[in-house]
């Protein structure tokens, strides 16, 4: 009789130990294969006003970043080169700022997943960029 007690609790605590850890992987999976992106922007600092901002904000918006059917490796392929070609147009710097001012670009997938971040740094005398 005592040895059923002990069995039938040692398959009680079995029983709910394999139901604790069956659900252990929740996180969502990194973007892979063939989807649709974009690249969202937004800007702050620089000792600019809000109008100004957003006018800075709007003319980036106006860039067609719309990438669909890409492979996860071609969009972040292009996000990069982007990053370079705005920091390369922002090289002299903006002789207006009276700070710094900081571009961000997030690449999405189609479902809003983040897939690569990097920010572009404006001064007065010149830009730079990291991922």
């Amino acid at each position: 009789m005592k040895a059923m007690k002990y069995l039938s609790m040692v398959l009680l605590m079995l029983v709910t130990s394999v139901c604790m850890f069956s659900c252990s992987d929740d996180d969502d999976s990194p973007v892979s294969g063939i989807n649709n992106f974009y690249i969202e922007f937004d800007v702050s600092g620089g000792g600019l006003t809000a109008a100004e901002l957003n006018n800075i904000k709007s003319g980036l918006a106006s860039i067609d970043t719309n990438m669909r059917g890409y492979e996860t490796e071609e969009a972040t392929y292009i996000f990069r080169e982007l990053l370079k070609e705005l920091r390369d147009g922002f090289a002299e710097g903006l002789p207006y700022l009276s700070g710094t001012l900081d571009i961000k670009l997030t690449l999405k997938s189609e479902d809003g997943r983040t897939v690569m971040s990097g920010v572009i740094h404006v001064t007065q005398t010149g830009a730079s960029y990291e991922y």
